[in-house]
């Protein structure tokens, strides 16, 4: 029997077998995917993430909480009740983090298949060391398009 290289994730898992966090769409780290499996589960990490050349740090957090806390921004730009267009999509995201994302059971496992990751206050980071936006923001990105993660945030600092 051959041995997989030793950063190859083992085969995908036969039908008939419940998938593991190895089990992830084409291009996505099955290390990143466990990470955001976590956040789901309430645990946050401050990450650098490295895609397509560009850096972006902030910390990790669910789907839920992305929506839940993009529904309070947009709200606290309109008044709240007055059913302008910052109400409806508020509670449109406040929809897409109950559906999309429902609540974690501890017997849940983190194994679901990744397609996107979610920062708070995300923040690019320019080759020249410009910091866009500098107080952060919250930011999603596809994971399969995300070339390489690091656990803790870059700071910038002027010598």
């Amino acid at each position: 029997m051959s041995e997989l290289p030793p950063d190859e994730p083992p085969p995908p898992a036969d039908e008939d077998q419940e998938p593991t966090i190895f089990d992830q769409p084409d291009g996505t780290d099955w290390y990143l995917a466990w990470l955001v499996n976590m956040s789901d589960f309430g645990v946050e990490h401050a990450v650098t993430l490295h895609v397509s050349g560009a850096i972006i740090t902030g910390t990790l957090i669910s789907g839920r909480s992305f929506f839940r806390e993009l529904a309070e921004l947009t709200r606290g730009r309109g008044v709240p009740g007055d059913g302008t267009i910052t109400d409806t999509m508020a509670t449109s995201y406040e929809a897409f983090a109950e559906n999309m994302y429902p609540e974690t059971q501890e017997s849940d496992r983190p194994t679901r298949p990744v397609g996107y990751v979610h920062l708070r206050n995300a923040r690019v980071i320019t080759g020249e060391g410009t910091v866009i936006p500098r107080n952060g923001t919250l930011w999603r990105g596809k994971a399969s398009a995300i070339d390489g993660v690091a656990l803790g945030a870059l700071e910038v600092t002027r010598g």
